[in-house]
């Protein structure tokens, strides 16, 4: 270090007269510069840089190399970074720990309020470039060999990568990459040499310096990826519906080149593959038998290849399509039936079976055979229809229906169904039956009888009412080893569906078990309909209408009754889902009332509307409890003020009703006195 900065005070001195002579751009009117003037630098190392003031700018601004202060980015470095190496010169050390580019500024200070850039320079740190490694290599014959490579990081700086192979040795061939690659070259086919040991390696280099890869030693030939096979025929075996031939052409490959295969398959429109195992392709063929196939079944083909003992397996070829032929359905169509009035001597029995899956049906169902036949009794009814459903009338006797499908290539075995007598014995049902969503689906669970079963029938319906299903209702069959399944179809949220489960005993329903389940619940579309039964002084007594099946969208959990009056916070009372009635009590008399009933589901509740009442003055019994104890007491003080009366007779006669003189007697008397007096008078 000391040593590099004797070099640099000495360059200084010399270049300052030269400098000054040849600079009149780039700087404030040619007064200043900086050297080293584009530096280079390594990320974290140390960068020594001096800014040089011309004798001109210091005569002129009255100022020398005390004023200098430097910049990294617009960042005032810190005093203790530079030193002044005498009137002219101020050097600067950093150590610069961030790639990229940085402008490095020389200021002055020419008085308190006034700073000018005298010059500055762009400093370029970077990073020496990575040992190239990982390399791969892949030959596509009568084309190229790509080569591969990790680079490392990214440097920073202009880096140069070169591709270096040699053949023979103190013969290299170098090969320059374009600008912006710096991972992979690709030689063409002129130049490439087969059967031969080729020595690769990548060397980059940058203004920090050069870095080379491990050298590697390859044939091309060993790292060959082939084009992919071309299937030309895919094909029929006669009599076979399992198994389909596949043909296909070799891609061009040096004479020695031995292939070997993965053949893979799948269903169209499915999307998983089914690969022959590879033992069975590990040498070099054209052709091969797929087996295990599922008849009248559209199968998708695609191949590819690779060397037997090195290289890399060429891309999957274009998928090529074949179907397998028809044969007979493997199993008879599910089966199953309503009977309408069970009791009556002609019952009316709806008989429905269902469409066989593509993987049984084996081809095209061209028609179903449909027999019914009574027991001890030879006549057989034979029905062919292409319908998937048969309504008849049977007698109370007990009954063998059959179905077969048909296709092309043969019949179906039968599906059995036994109506039983209506006097025979109903077998046992299944002990326990559930259902509850799981995975958007509703999932039916049953717990299996005792006695051995063939099979299950699964029926469901939506329910509007109580026991009152839509029609029409839906059923699937399952196996007799099965315990819960998903219902398939006809599921819709918010609904409630009545499912029962019907085991089967060598075709003969048993007895129904059933169950009520929703797919998804919500809150009731509307709320209960409220009404008053009884109002009385500090009672009322409320009745509600239970909310339409089809409009409760859940299992209602309770009722909440929600009341209040003017004076009073609101209070709530929480009635069980199978009372629709309620007595409140402990009201206030004459008191203005408003209540509501809240129905609720698991996911919430909906309210009535609002109902308003008065509680009386007086509570039944009060008003009679006052007015006959009053009326008896008036009836008693009217009684004994007669009797006291009747007692004291002579003194009301003498005080209420006194002797008064005959009024004529008084008149005349009256009379007689006027006459007497008026003459004296005039």
């Amino acid at each position: 270090m000391f040593l590099q900065r004797v070099w640099w005070l000495m360059v200084i001195h010399l270049s300052i007269p030269i400098s000054l002579c040849l600079r009149t751009d780039n700087s404030l009117e040619g007064y200043a510069y900086i050297i080293p003037e584009a530096p280079v630098i390594k990320n974290g190392s140390q960068l020594e840089a001096f800014c040089i003031l011309s004798d001109t700018f210091i005569t002129k601004n009255g100022v020398d190399a005390n004023q200098i202060f430097w910049k990294l980015k617009e960042n005032r470095i810190p005093k203790d970074h530079f030193i002044t190496v005498n009137k002219t010169v101020s050097s600067v050390t950093l150590t610069i720990s961030t790639v990229g580019v940085a402008l490095l500024t020389c200021n002055v200070q020419l008085n308190e309020d006034q700073v000018t850039t005298v010059f500055g320079i762009q400093v370029k740190t970077g990073l020496l470039p990575e040992k190239p490694k990982n390399m791969t290599c892949i030959t596509y014959h009568d084309r190229n060999m790509t080569c591969f490579w990790d680079p490392g990081k990214d440097t920073y700086l202009p880096t140069s990568y070169y591709f270096k192979l040699s053949i023979k040795p103190g013969e290299v061939q170098q090969y320059e990459l374009p600008a912006g690659v710096n991972n992979s070259y690709a030689i063409l086919y002129p130049f490439l040499h087969y059967f031969v040991v080729n020595m690769i390696w990548v060397e980059a280099n940058n203004s920090l310096g050069t870095t080379r890869s491990d050298v590697m030693k390859l044939d091309p030939v060993d790292v060959i990826k082939p084009d992919p096979p071309e299937i030309t025929l895919i094909k029929q075996v006669s009599g076979i519906s399992t198994v389909l031939s596949v043909d296909w052409t070799n891609p061009p490959l040096p004479v020695t080149f031995q292939l070997k295969y993965n053949l893979r398959y799948r269903i169209v429109n499915t999307h998983e593959w089914t690969q022959v195992p590879p033992e069975d392709t590990n040498s070099q063929r054209n052709s091969f038998l797929v087996q295990n196939l599922m008849p009248f079944s559209a199968y998708s083909f695609t191949i590819r290849c690779k060397n037997i003992d090195s290289g890399y397996w060429s891309d999957w070829s274009s998928e090529k399509i074949e179907k397998t032929p028809e044969t007979y359905p493997s199993r008879g169509p599910p089966i199953w039936r309503t009977v309408e009035n069970p009791t009556d001597p002609n019952r009316r029995i709806h008989i429905m079976w269902k469409e066989l899956d593509k993987s049984d049906a084996n081809g095209i169902i061209l028609r179903y055979q449909l027999k019914i036949m009574q027991k001890n009794s030879l006549k057989i009814q034979t029905i062919n229809t292409k319908d998937l459903e048969y309504s008849t009338t049977l007698s109370q006797s007990r009954y063998e229906i059959s179905v077969i499908a048909i296709n092309s290539a043969g019949n179906s075995p039968k599906g059995i169904l036994i109506v039983p007598a209506t006097h025979d014995p109903e077998f046992p049902p299944v002990p326990k039956i559930s259902a509850y969503p799981q995975d958007a689906r509703l999932m039916v669970e049953w717990e299996p009888p005792a006695s051995a079963v063939s099979s299950y029938v699964i029926e469901w319906c939506e329910e509007f009412g109580k026991d009152l299903c839509h029609e029409p209702s839906y059923w699937q069959h399952e196996q007799k080893t099965v315990n819960k399944t998903f219902l398939k179809d006809h599921v819709m949220p918010f609904k409630r569906y009545r499912i029962t489960i019907y085991p089967l005993y060598g075709g003969c329903p048993g007895a129904p078990l059933s169950t009520l389940a929703y797919l998804q619940q919500d809150r009731p579309v509307k709320g209960p309909s409220v009404h008053l039964k009884h109002v009385g002084k500090k009672e009322v007594e409320l009745t509600w209408n239970e909310i339409p099946v089809n409009e409760q969208r859940g299992f209602i959990t309770n009722y909440t009754i929600f009341y209040k009056s003017s004076s009073s916070n609101e209070s709530s009372i929480v009635v069980d889902p199978m009372h629709q009635e309620f007595v409140l009590k402990s009201l206030k008399g004459n008191t203005l009332y408003v209540v509501r009933v809240m129905a609720s589901t698991v996911k919430g509740g909906t309210n009535s509307s609002e109902v308003n009442f008065t509680t009386l003055n007086f509570a039944k019994g009060e008003i009679e409890a006052i007015v006959v104890p009053v009326c008896l007491c008036f009836l008693l003080i009217t009684m004994g003020v007669i009797l006291l009366c009747f007692k004291n007779r002579h003194l009301i006669k003498t005080y209420v009703w006194p002797n008064v003189p005959d009024p004529a007697i008084a008149g005349l008397l009256i009379g007689h006195l006027a006459m007497e007096i008026l003459p004296r008078i005039t």
